[in-house]
Order: C-alpha cells, then structure tokens, then sequence
C-alpha cells in the first residue's frame, strides 16, 4: 500500500470498521467465504502473484511440478484472505474466548518458561494467522506483548491494527522505541513475541529452502546474553475457522563465541520453522520478499541455437558476474537452449509480446503452451535473477520468462518486431543503431561482445598444445586464419578466395610464419575444398581445423590466443568482433564478386567503422600480401577494441 494523505486513510480506516462489523456479525462460514473472495481479488493482481509463484518457486521448484506450485499458490491466496477475514473478527474472539477458535499445543512449555521469571519469547514466522498467536498470548494470564513494524506511511490504518490487536489484550511495542523496552519487559517476567524472516539488512543470512534469507537475531541475541527462555510457535489452519498452535521450547547453545553461536542457533531455528513451512506450505506469507537480501544470484542465458549470439550473451554474462561479485554475491550461470514445441506458437508467442498482449495474470501458463516441455522445466525449476538473450528470435521469450521471473532482462542486438521497451537494457552494436541513440536503456557497443577473456584463451590454447604437443615447440610467429562462409545477400567466389589464400601462403612463406587456419560451419564444400588444396601438407601450415568434418572446441580460442597477426573474413561480425578484442593486429578482407566488386552493406559498414577506429586494417584479395607485410613491419598502427567497460559502467547501477 502506497503513502495515502489524511482523507485517504479515514475512508480506508472507516472500510476497515465497516468491514469488521460485517464479519462479525455474520455466521463464521459466511465471513471465511468472503475472505476467500478477497483472497481471489488479491490473487488476481499480476505483482501479487508473479511474486509469490517466484518465492514458492525458490522454495519448492526443484522438487514440486508446474501444477503443484500453481496449487500452492492458490491455496495461500486463499488463507490469506481468510486470515485477512479473521483478523477483522478479533474483538469477537477475545470476547467468546480463543478456546473457542485455537487449539494449543504446548501451553506447559510456556508455563514452565514462565516459571523461571526470567521472561520469554514467543518466536514465529509469517506463517498462518500468526496474528492467532498474540490472542493466545494476552489471553494466556501472562503479561504480553508483541513486536510489530509501525506502517507510518498509512498511519491511521497502522493505528487501526494496532487497536485490533490490543482488543484481546496484546500491547505494542514498535521496533523504533528499540532493544531496550524489549528487556525491561522480558526482566518483567512478560512474554514478548517476534518474527524471525524478516531480518532486513541488519539480519544475519541462513539457508532457508536452499538460498540465504535474511533472519532476526533479536531473540537469540538477547537470550545468549540474559537467558530467556525461547519457544518456537507455529499456527496451522486445521479446519473451518480452527486453528492450531504449536509451541516448542528451543534450547539456544553456547560455546562461548557469539558469533559462532548466533550463527548455529539461528540455523537450527531456521530449519525448524522451515520444515513446519514444507508441512502446510500455503500458510506460509509468499509475498514477503523474503530472499531479498540473499547474496547468490542466477544468471539465465536464453540459447537460440547461434553460437555467435551465445558468445556475445556470453561475454554480457560475464560483466554481470563482475558486477555482482564485486558486491560480495556468488553466481551460477546457465545456458539454456530456447525450444519451443511448434513454430506457430513461436509466432504467437512473439506477436503477443510485440502488441503488449496480456497473456494470464502471472505469464506462466502461457509460456507453458508455448515453450517445449523441457524447456519450461528448466526455467520454471529455478528462479533466474538476470535473463540474457541474443538476437530476435529468442527475444519474446527473454521478453516472457523475465517479467514472469521479476528478471532484469538484458537483450542484445535488435529484437525483431518487440519493442525495445520492454527490456531493461538493450545492447546493440553501432552498425544496428540506425537512427537510434543512446539512452539509459539502449547501450551502443562498437563492436559484437566477445565472451573470450585472457585466462579463457589460455585454456583454449593449453588444450590444443595437450592435442597437438608439436605446436607448443613452434617458435615461428603465427598468423591466425579465419574464415566464415556464405550468408545472406553474399557469396564466396571460388577465384577470389584462391587468389586470397594464395596470397595469404606466400606472405608466410617470406616472413617464416606459422599459419593457424579455420573455417566456420558456414563454410561451403567448395570453398573447403580450396583451403585443403592450399593448406593441407605445406611446411607453413600448423593448424588446419575443417569444423564440418571435425570437432576441435578449442581451435578459435587457441588461435586467437597463439596468433601474432590475425586474418579474419568480414562477413562474420562476430569473428571480426572477437578477433579486434583479442589484443592481436587484425586484417579483415571483404567478400568479393567475380568482378571484385564489394557489396556496401552492414558488414562493410561494421568493418569501415572499425578500420575509421584504428582497431583493424582492410584488405582485399589483390591487396593481401601488402598488408600482411605492412601490419608485421608495425607500419600500421593497430589498437585493440574493448567494450566490456562501457557495457559495465551501464548495468552496475541497474543490476541487483
């Protein structure tokens, strides 16, 4: 609930009252039917129930199905509306007496803590009608009280609350007064009641389901140092309006290191209300952001089957992990191939998207129809805190999955017929921009990311020295060759790419060069053909790598990381990309028609730009063996391109 201004809050305290009334008035059944209705109209909320599917997720995912969670889920919505329906019932519970309405179980461990005169805390979590739990406690014989956060932004409605409660007896006590009320009240002989899972960031981080949550230590800090006794109280729904409270005394350890002990205590305590959670888990309060202050995060790479845009979603992965590390936080990243199981749902899911077409209350049906059903298991199983994708054709579902997830969402290179809107940031090289500029959204990269760091070609290049140990002996300086393949609207021609190669064997020749030779899996037979024919068995060659025919994962790498100078073709941006940010003097050639012609087009004017930068030098067929001389003799001054800094000065302020 926002800020409400004076009026705001008498016309929400005076529907609070009136509510009240009604269900006190009417039969129990009545009241708890209509809390349900409320609990469907809180349901319906897309915030509301995208949040608590994501928390059920973290806490069940792993181990419950789609269905099972959606029941979970709805199921809590229900209890909360009646809780909300109880609550409004109060005064008629401490008048008739909470006999009546809760079932305790373990009144005698209250008493015999009692008895100590030392005090004692109640200690719960957002779990049932905890509110239950209080009446319990002020119509005990005891003196009691509770701790609760004063909502100052809906005062009068805070104050409201605040009066239900102390209509059976309980009496407030707001954090803000501070620890020091809390112990002349426990040095009373009184009960005091606190909330363990909403630590904040004062609380100390405990495994809770798997992922660290943040817990109070109020409770366990002061018992270590006064000796109050500690009960553990659960509430559970158990039939129409009945509840029950179970209350377990909790033996807090010490072996005379604070913070050891705070640390021990709070986990066993964590694990307790925890498997009381996985016992009635729709009881639990799943729309408290309760993995907030949690330090691991989960980045989700969405795989649309090219490996340039993997490597380039890659290299984004990579800033994110700095970022969050540099903040203390560990991270897992996952590549997940993007299946869906028709094209035509593809289609639909993609339109849906671009018009800004609601597709269910929290998105995850939807996407259940549209992803293939191992697809949707792997995103659903685990909660993703930042989503990367590449390309249009994977950009819906980056668009799908990151609002169902409440994901910071990351797409790269244009997104097809999806607005740029609808992601968090997007990062689009400079020959994609268009008319378009910069903004806080739209970063502009000079070139494609290369995911290939330093210590990455390292490994690269000691797994092809394990393969091929003849290479880690060469002494010759190196010349990386690679070569991409035919692509839309371009064409290798035979003739010129003879003439290239030859030109390339030859400049080898007279400056004792290794050469270190690729080719892509868009490479044509016949252009493989060539290159076997000027490669296969000369002196000069040390590497020949054919990927159609077989499979050397560390080639690109290790010649990246092994090369001097390196001789890349221009229609594979990615290539050129990843070539200009490996540190090594590159010559790009276009592809030529038969009349040596080049086409303007998006992969000259990307190679233009570069060259205009100073990060790389052109050449064509007839001008190969020039070039290689000059770039060897450093006539021509080369610098490497590098945009991971640019694209990490953008996302640290926006990533969490």
């Amino acid at each position: 609930m926002g800020k409400l201004n004076s009026f705001q809050a008498s016309i929400v305290c005076s529907l609070l009252k009136a509510f009240s009334t009604i269900v006190q008035t009417i039969p129990l059944g009545g009241a708890l039917f209509l809390g349900r209705r409320i609990g469907d109209v809180v349901g319906l909320r897309p915030k509301g129930r995208k949040k608590a599917i994501v928390n059920v997720r973290v806490a069940f995912g792993q181990e419950r199905s789609y269905e099972e969670v959606r029941g979970i889920v709805h199921d809590f919505f229900m209890t909360y509306g009646q809780n909300i329906a109880e609550m409004g019932r109060f005064p008629l519970v401490a008048r008739r007496g909470y006999q009546n309405f809760i079932e305790v179980d373990g009144r005698e461990h209250m008493d015999a803590a009692m008895q100590k005169g030392k005090g004692l805390f109640f200690v719960s979590i957002h779990s049932g009608n905890w509110e239950f739990s209080n009446i319990v406690g002020s119509m005990s014989g005891y003196p009691y009280n509770m701790v609760a956060n004063y909502l100052a932004h809906v005062n009068r409605v805070a104050d409201y609350l605040d009066d239900l409660r102390r209509s059976a007896g309980c009496r407030i006590i707001h954090p803000g007064i501070g620890g020091r009320e809390i112990i002349r009240r426990v040095k009373n002989n009184e009960i005091v009641t606190l909330v363990a899972d909403q630590g904040g960031d004062e609380g100390i981080l405990i495994p809770f389901f798997g992922p660290e949550a943040s817990m109070s230590t109020g409770a366990v800090r002061m018992a270590l140092k006064y000796g109050v006794p500690i009960c553990l109280v659960d509430i559970q729904r158990v039939a129409l309006g009945k509840h029950r409270i179970l209350a377990r005394p909790f033996e807090v350890r010490s072996s005379g290191d604070p913070q050891e002990d705070l640390r021990v205590n709070m986990t066993r305590m964590t694990a307790w209300f925890e498997d009381r959670t996985r016992e009635h888990p729709q009881e639990y309060l799943w729309l408290y952001s309760t993995w907030k202050y949690s330090r691991h995060r989960r980045i989700l790479i969405l795989d649309d089957g090219r490996t340039g845009h993997r490597k380039q979603a890659e290299a984004v992965a990579g800033v994110v992990q700095k970022i969050l590390a540099d903040r203390g936080n560990t991270c897992e990243t996952q590549i997940l191939p993007v299946l869906y199981r028709s094209p035509w749902r593809r289609r639909l899911l993609t339109l849906l998207t671009a018009l800004r077409i609601p597709t269910g209350v929290s998105g995850w049906g939807f996407l259940r129809f549209c992803l293939a059903p191992e697809t949707f298991r792997s995103v659903f199983s685990k909660r993703a805190h930042v989503v990367i994708s590449a390309g249009s054709r994977s950009a819906a579902a980056l668009q799908a999955i990151s609002s169902t997830e409440m994901a910071f969402s990351v797409q790269i290179l244009r997104p097809g017929i999806v607005p740029l809107t609808r992601f968090r940031k997007v990062i689009l090289p400079r020959h994609d921009m268009g008319r378009l500029r910069p903004s806080r959204r739209l970063i502009e990269t000079r070139a494609a990311l290369s995911a290939w760091t330093s210590k990455e070609l390292e490994v690269a290049r000691d797994q092809l020295w394990a393969r091929r140990p003849d290479l880690r002996h060469d002494t010759r300086p190196k010349i990386g060759l690679l070569l991409g393949g035919d692509t839309k609207g371009l064409c290798w021609h035979p003739g010129k790419t003879e003439a290239l190669l030859g030109q390339v064997l030859d400049s080898s020749r007279r400056v004792n060069a290794g050469l270190l030779v690729t080719t892509s899996r868009r490479t044509s037979k016949n252009i493989e053909t060539l290159v076997k024919k000027t490669f296969q068995g000369v002196a000069e060659t040390g590497l020949l790598v054919i990927p159609n025919e077989q499979d050397v994962p560390e080639a690109f790498g290790a010649i990246l990381a092994l090369s001097d100078l390196l001789i890349v073709s221009g229609e594979s941006i990615s290539m050129v990309s990843e070539a200009v940010a490996s540190g090594k003097k590159v010559i790009a050639f276009p592809i030529e028609d038969e009349n040596g012609r080049v086409a303007e087009n998006k992969y000259t004017r990307f190679v233009d730009s570069l060259e205009t930068d100073g990060h790389l030098l052109q050449a064509r067929s007839g001008e190969m063996g020039a070039a290689i001389a000059r770039v060897l003799q450093e006539q021509v001054p080369l610098r490497p391109l590098d945009d991971r800094q640019r694209i990490l000065d953008a996302l640290k302020e926006a990533v969490r």
